[in-house]
C-alpha cells in the first residue's frame, strides 16, 4: 500500500511515538484525579480519628481554664501584690490615664474576678480612650488667661497658661484672641503662633504674648487654641 504523500512530496506517517505519548498522559491524569478525589474524601476511619484528635485538644483546653475556685484562691494569695499595686495607683498623678490603665490591668491580672477591679480598669481605659484625639488641637485649651493693653491703648498683651490632655507632647500652637466692645460686639480677632512645647497631661503659662494691635474700644478679651502639632 502506498503512503499518502503531501504537496511538496513528503511521506505522512502516523507517530506510534504519539500514540503511546497520549496512552501515558491519560493514564497520569486518571490517576491524579483518583488522588484528588481520594484526598478531598477522606475513609471513615480518617475521619474517626480526625473527630478523636478535636476531642482531645478541646480537653487540653477545657483542662488548662481556673475553675471558680482556683480563681478565688489567686487573688488571696496575691493579696500583697494587689495591696502595693492599689497603693502604687494613689501616687500617680491626675492625668496620667496610661500610668493607671496599667496598674489596674495589672491588678485585674492578679484578681480575675474581682468585679470592682474590673470595673476600674473599664474606667481607666475609658480615660485614655477619651483624651486620644484625632486633631492635636483638640486635646490642647487655654486653662488661664490675663490679658492687658499696652502701648497707646491699642496693642493686646496676654499672659496665658495652655492645658495639654493628650496622652502626646504637643508644640506650635496656634492662638486666637477675640476682642469684644462693652455691647459685646466683636471688634478683633488676632492670632499668635507660639513655638514651643507642652507636656503630655501638663499644663505651661507663656507670658508677655504680644497678640498685635486692637481697636482702643475693646473692652473683653477671649483666647482659645486653634492649631497645634504632636511634638
Amino acid at each position: 500500500m502506498t503512503e499518502p504523500t503531501n504537496s511538496s512530496g513528503l511521506r505522512h506517517t502516523s507517530s506510534p511515538v504519539i500514540e503511546k505519548g497520549c496512552g501515558w498522559g491519560l493514564a497520569i491524569g486518571v490517576t491524579a484525579i483518583a488522588a484528588i478525589i481520594y484526598m478531598t474524601n477522606p475513609s471513615k476511619e480518617d475521619r474517626d480519628k480526625a473527630a478523636a484528635s478535636a476531642s482531645e485538644k478541646q480537653k487540653v483546653v477545657a483542662a488548662s481554664k481556673p475553675t471558680e475556685l482556683e480563681l478565688q484562691r489567686m487573688e488571696v494569695q496575691n493579696k500583697d501584690k494587689i495591696d502595693r499595686l492599689k497603693a502604687d495607683v494613689k501616687t500617680l498623678a491626675e492625668r496620667d490615664y496610661e500610668g493607671r490603665l496599667i496598674f489596674w490591668k495589672q491588678i485585674v491580672l492578679l484578681a480575675p474576678k474581682n468585679k470592682p477591679y474590673a470595673e476600674e480598669a473599664r474606667k481607666a481605659a475609658a480615660q485614655v480612650a477619651q483624651h486620644t484625639y484625632e486633631n492635636p488641637a483638640d486635646g490642647a485649651s487655654v486653662e488661664a488667661i490675663r490679658p492687658r493693653k499696652e502701648g497707646f491703648g491699642n496693642v493686646l498683651v496676654v499672659d496665658l497658661t495652655i492645658r495639654n490632655d493628650s496622652l502626646s507632647n504637643l508644640k506650635d500652637f496656634i492662638i486666637s484672641c477675640e476682642t469684644k466692645g462693652n455691647s459685646g460686639t466683636t471688634i478683633d480677632v488676632n492670632r499668635r503662633p507660639i513655638y514651643d512645647v507642652v507636656d503630655a497631661r501638663t499644663s505651661r503659662t507663656f507670658r508677655e504674648i504680644n497678640m498685635g494691635f486692637i481697636n482702643n474700644q475693646a473692652a473683653s478679651t477671649d483666647c482659645r487654641v486653634e492649631g497645634a502639632s504632636i511634638a
